[in-house]
Formats: C-alpha cells, structure tokens, sequence
C-alpha cells in the first residue's frame, strides 16, 4: 500500500458516508479479488494471508441443504449451527378444481412430481388404481376415472401435487417446529399444515461465530470498485486509512449477521477510524 495524500473531503461526500469537518487519510490498497461489485462504505479487513477482504467475508458460509422429509420430519447432524437464524424451505404445490370431459381430466404444469398428486371428488380421497390412473407427460397431468369405480361419472375434480424442485419458504410454529440437540438439527412439519406432506426440506442455516476472531478491520472503501468473479489476484482500490465515519452507513459482508459491534469499533479506533451512530455534514 502506498500513501497517496491526506484528503479533507468537503460537499462531495453527499452519502453521509465520512464527517468531512476532519481530514480523512486516503491511500490506495490492494485488494484481493473474487468478491464481486463492493460499494463505497463497505468495511476492510486484513486476512491471516496478509490479503484484504470485505469484513466478515471471512465467516464460514451459510448451511444451505436439501433434506428428505421422513415420516413428516427431516434431520441434519451439523455442528456450531446457529439455529435462531434458521430458514426453512418446503416444495411448492399446485391446488386446482379440474373440470372433467369423457371421464378425463388435464392440466398443464412444468415441474410436477405425480407421485405426489392427491385427488379428491367432494370429501373422497381418490385411489390410484382403483379410481383413476394418471400420466405427466411434456408438462401435461392427465387424469383418467376407471371406468369401475363408482366416482367414473364423476365432472370435477379436486387436485394437490407438489413441485419436484420448487421451493418456497414456510413459517415456524405454522408450517413446523425446529429442535437442536447434540449438534443434530431435525424439523418437524406441522400436521395442520399445507406443506405436512412435502418430500423435502431445503434449510439455510449460518453458522455461530466470534467477532473476535474474524478478520480485523481496518480500512473503509472509498469508491466502488469490481473485484471480479475469479479468486487468485488483486485489484487496486481507494480507501479511507483514519476519518470519522458514520456507523449506520459503513457496509460488510452480510454473513457478518450481527453487524458491526464494540469489539470491531475498538479494533478500528485503535487504528484512527472512529465510527459514530450520526454525523453532521
């Protein structure tokens, strides 16, 4: 890094970014690459290898998996889960009333599972076989009464079937309940609830972590700047070395969930970056 000068920055700093009563010390630093499009604001910090990355990049990424949904219930053995943050996922689902013409049936959707399609004729639960037989074919559910059962005449119908891939997010306590013991997640569909029957669960989870120990901080990013897709090199960025700073608008890695807290303001103080709740402009 190399100091370039020591820059009061006046009416050009409209975002409310810095206090520009106080001179902000701007060098320029060399980034490591791989992190995508960073914006003025976002907090520096300087890895174990020397290289400087978004602060709190550095945290392990979120658990993101898809389970399979045993008897209403799906577990996952996983350590250090921060499980307060828990989101929970279950496969999306079709409900329809099909008119039915030469005791048949169809409806057009991509991405069906059929094994999953429950039929109904008023409070009757169809059976496969027995009451109907069905084929999903380019994207078309068709339906076929057989002919012996006594709901053949029947002139509607009433589906369910849940997608084979689509998920979307359910709500605790109303969709399922969530437990956490020796290091073993397992969630519980809720029976009253619409997704009681899904297949899978996709859980996305981040993991506990100290602000301690992550990366330090110690550098704000003064301009936006592309660091690109590819791990592996540098890129030469500006960025604030001291100055006041509001607290509210400095930006970080989001899997730093808690945000910035007093054990990285006091590391950052002891640098001569000071960070306020407010600033005047």
């Amino acid at each position: 890094m190399s100091i370039i000068m020591n820059e009061s920055i006046g009416a050009m700093e409209y975002d409310g970014l810095i206090n520009s009563a106080y001179p902000a010390d701007v060098i320029h630093a060399s980034l490591a690459s791989g992190y995508g499009k960073l914006k003025r604001g976002t907090l520096i910090a300087r890895a174990s290898n020397g290289s400087l990355i978004p602060w709190g990049s550095d945290i392990t990424d979120d658990l993101v998996e898809v389970l399979t949904v045993s008897n209403h219930q799906a577990t996952k053995a996983q350590a250090g889960l921060r499980t307060a943050l828990l989101k929970v996922f279950a496969l999306d689902f079709i409900t329809e009333t099909l008119a039915v013409e030469d005791h048949e049936a169809s409806i057009t959707v991509v991405g069906l599972n059929k094994d999953t399609l429950v039929v109904k004729y008023g409070e009757d639960t169809l059976s496969l076989t027995t009451d109907y037989t069905v084929s999903y074919e380019d994207g078309v559910l068709t339906i076929t009464l057989v002919d012996s059962s006594e709901h053949y005449e029947a002139e509607e119908l009433e589906i369910k079937c849940f997608f084979a891939e689509t998920f979307v997010p359910i709500e605790k306590t109303t969709d399922y309940t969530a437990a956490y013991e020796s290091n073993t997640l397992t969630i519980t569909l809720v029976e009253d609830s619409d997704y009681y029957d899904s297949a899978k669960l996709k859980i996305v989870c981040p993991y506990v972590y100290n602000e301690g120990t992550i990366a330090a901080a110690n550098l704000i990013l003064a301009e936006d700047i592309d660091t690109g897709e590819t791990p592996g090199s540098t890129v030469i960025a500006r960025v604030y070395r001291t100055g006041i700073f509001n607290r509210k608008a400095i930006l970080h890695d989001p899997k730093a969930v808690d945000g910035i807290n007093d054990v990285t303001k006091e590391k950052l103080r002891s640098v001569g970056i000071y960070l306020n709740d407010s600033i005047s402009i």
